[in-house]
């Protein structure tokens, strides 16, 4: 089945099927850590978490073709990328996402140098989320 036409069970849902596995910690939200990749099942307790801002970082057309129940879209390759990142707010917790883990490592890196403190990143990106047996919503 294509990414594209995978299709999230219940809207405004993060949860994940088909995943077992030990328990997770998971950052609490009032945590300073700078910069931490989590594994698919970290990152969706964390997503699920009040105050968690999910921040897609493809381009418009990945973002429209399926993305996480509540990610806000900020394509990271664009030319106003580090505007939209200013502008939102530093005292909120983010987890980024891009297709494949890589671009939202650099991201990471990008809202680390603009001042930061609450950032994860989703380790092997979107396509993890989707192996993993992780809803998708459709564009």
């Amino acid at each position: 089945m294509a990414l594209g036409a995978a299709v999230a069970l219940g809207a405004g849902a993060l949860g994940m099927t088909g995943c077992t596995g030990a328990p997770r910690s998971v950052p609490s939200a009032s945590a300073s850590t700078i910069g931490q990749t989590l594994g698919v099942g970290d990152f969706g307790d964390l997503a699920a978490k009040e105050g968690t801002v999910v921040v897609d970082l493809r381009p418009d057309d990945a973002y429209h073709h399926g993305h996480l129940a509540t990610a806000i879209n900020i394509d990271i390759g664009a030319a106003n990328a580090v505007t939209a990142v200013r502008a939102l707010d530093r005292s909120k917790t983010y987890a980024l996402y891009g297709e494949t883990g890589q671009m939202s490592r650099t991201a990471r890196d990008m809202f680390v140098a603009n001042g930061f403190t609450k950032v994860y990143d989703l380790a092997g990106g979107i396509r993890a989320w989707y192996d993993a047996g992780g809803e998708i919503n459709p564009g």
